[in-house]
């Protein structure tokens, strides 16, 4: 086991006499005996994360010179918020205020205040030192996206010992299977989240744990195992409970509704996104805040809200740190651009957020910038560039192992090729473009595969294929209706966002009845138009036989009337202050969305309703 330099560029180890070096490592066997006892700073540690400030403090109170104590301090003080005043000096003092600027987001500030710590602990022959400023510098390099910086100082702490059952090791091994994850080697990177999820348990640093599982749950997610996703992040938000800590809490919930949303409850998907957004508001969580809002706005584009979504957007870019978040929610941005037909703003769109990405060196999430410019470019009958742009956007996905994104690059390739009369490149590409959605389970792939594999079969002549997919691609409309059943504004929005997967079958059943008359294919045409048409106004209909608001309890009476109050109050401070309109029009939106979500859950709590949900629509006889 070796002492390696703080970094590269200092210059630290060429003025440390080689005695040094001899001294620490004699001292690595000391560290080692005493792994077997949690020390003081593993103890407040543990405190800390469990959500226990009070027993965290009382641990700092008889030994506050150490490292670990001094890194519990920092964020003790800065969760009080107490004012900046370091009762330290040296080296500790740069760890002090290193840690308090990393709690406090200013990651700047934090990396240059923990570099000069690590060198002055190096100087001084400080191995706890040293420990704490790499698994510190790590972690947050990690969350900054710069991996391989971060990998640099995680491996140094653990050559300056780390005892392997302290909470440093945990927070080093959940760490590295971060990075893990980023390079794609998830055995790994699984094997070094149970390892954490293991010591903190053991630890009872609840906040921790919850934050390997929602690692771990990461791991699942890219193999397309959705329901051990559900599970693990179940856990997630379980053990952020328990620490009491209500941003990890917002954040879990936040994560939970994608999965939910992925699989076509967006009622579901919106009603915890709506409580991860209360959450993280009530908690001034402003980045939780911002994730919970882009995801949300990605809900209200599937439903064909679209200036909510941008606008969502545009205030989650301005709430989230990450850089690399504010050009992923730049990127969604042209997206629903695009499907506008805003094409020229769509590409501006692009162009900003590569910028960005390209800044930090996001290179992962440039393949959505690239399928995007490549519709855009398409649209505008370039196609030459808009194929290439989405060659690239294909290559880039199966280097970075991406189906999802390779899945939405080869749909709107094949897209392109059928409107170039390509048809037999059409067929391989929205056959690979299938198989993937399929795999995915995300259902807006998968109708999107089902139409195109359509086109293609109607292209050949073959109407019976072309009528099976199309099925198949009703049905998936169908089934997320289902599971979005209950909010009148989602139901609504997601069928009419379907209009082209019924206007297809439906061009496609005439052509069928053109040429074998008789055979019925006119009278499932319009049960297809009855469908499409009829089936939010059926809903309602449905409901007034419950009479649900009179059904509905003082509950939600309550609940209505604290809303309504809301949007009252806010509509009042526009007019008082114009200046602010469109933040506090972005409120009201949100206010809105959650009386909807209101009415879908008392509809879903009325037995009676659920007997009579789903009317057929009216039959040709």
């Amino acid at each position: 086991m070796s002492i390696v330099s703080p970094h590269p560029s200092s210059t630290a180890k060429r003025r440390v006499d080689k005695s040094l070096l001899v001294v620490l490592l004699i001292g690595l066997t000391a560290v080692a005996a005493a792994a077997q006892t949690p020390s003081r700073g593993d103890r407040a540690w543990a405190r800390l994360a469990g959500g226990d400030l009070t027993a965290a403090e009382s641990l700092i109170a008889d030994g506050a010179d150490t490292p670990r104590l001094v890194f519990v301090r920092a964020v003790i003080d800065v969760r009080r918020d107490r004012a900046f005043a370091s009762p330290y000096t040296g080296a500790a003092a740069h760890l002090y205020a290193g840690c308090r600027a990393m709690a406090s987001k200013d990651f700047r500030l934090a990396e240059a205040e923990l570099r000069a710590a690590q060198d002055g602990y190096f100087i001084d022959g400080d191995l706890e030192g040293l420990q704490v400023c790499r698994e510190r510098l790590g972690a947050l390099l990690m969350d900054l996206g710069r991996t391989d910086d971060a990998v640099v100082f995680l491996d140094q702490a653990l050559d300056a010992g780390l005892p392997d059952g302290s909470l440093a090791y945990g927070a080093v091994q959940l760490n590295l299977g971060r990075a893990g994850v980023r390079g794609r080697d998830l055995e790994a990177a699984a094997a070094g989240f149970e390892t954490a999820i293991g010591i903190f348990q053991e630890f009872g640093a609840h906040a921790l744990e919850g934050s390997a599982w929602l690692s771990l749950s990461v791991v699942s997610r890219l193999q397309m195992d959705l329901d051990t996703t559900l599970e693990r992040r179940t856990a997630a938000l379980d053990a952020y409970t328990r620490a009491g800590d209500q941003p990890g809490r917002a954040r879990c919930l936040h994560y939970i509704a994608t999965i939910h949303s992925m699989r076509g409850d967006l009622t579901t998907g919106a009603t915890m996104l709506h409580q991860s957004i209360a959450t993280a508001r009530a908690a001034g969580a402003d980045d939780v805040l911002g994730g919970a809002l882009g995801d949300l706005a990605g809900v209200n584009y599937l439903v064909g809200n679209f200036e909510r979504a941008l606008e969502q957007y545009r205030e989650a870019g301005e709430l989230v740190i990450d850089p690399r978040r504010k050009g992923w929610y730049l990127l969604n941005s042209a997206s629903i651009l695009a499907y506008q037909e805003r094409h020229r703003e769509a590409l501006d769109y692009c162009d900003r957020a590569r910028a960005i990405l390209d800044e930090v060196g996001d290179q992962r999430n440039l393949n959505v910038a690239l399928y995007t410019a490549g519709l855009s470019h398409n649209e505008l009958g370039d196609y030459a560039q808009g194929l290439a742009k989405l060659d690239e956007a294909i290559a880039h996905a199966r280097e970075w192992e991406m189906p999802v994104n390779e899945a939405y690059a080869l749909n709107i390739k094949g897209d392109a090729l059928l409107e170039t009369g390509r048809l037999e490149e059409a067929a391989e590409v929205l056959a690979a473009a299938s198989a993937l959605a399929r795999e995915s389970g995300y259902f807006d792939i998968i109708e999107a595969a089902d139409l195109g594999q359509a086109k293609v079969a109607r292209g050949r002549g073959d109407l019976e294929t072309a009528l099976e997919h199309m099925e198949n691609a009703i049905d998936q409309i169908a089934r997320v209706r289902r599971l979005s059943g209950g909010s009148t504004s989602i139901q609504t929005g997601w069928v009419g966002q379907a209009d082209r997967f019924y206007d297809e079958m439906i061009d496609l059943l005439f052509e069928m009845d053109q040429a074998h008359p008789g055979e019925g294919y006119d009278v499932r045409a319009f049960d297809v138009a009855q469908s499409a048409r009829a089936r939010s106004f059926l809903d309602l209909l449905a409901e007034t036989d419950v009479d649900l608001r009179i059904r509905s309890g003082d509950e939600y009476r309550a609940r209505e009337s604290e809303i309504l109050d809301g949007i009252a109050d806010l509509q009042q401070r526009m007019q008082a202050a114009p200046d602010s309109a469109a933040i506090l029009e972005a409120r009201i939106g949100e206010l809105e969305s959650r009386l909807d979500i209101l009415e879908s859950d008392l509809r879903r709590a009325d037995p009676r309703y659920a007997e009579i949900r789903y009317p057929r629509p009216c039959d040709l006889a």
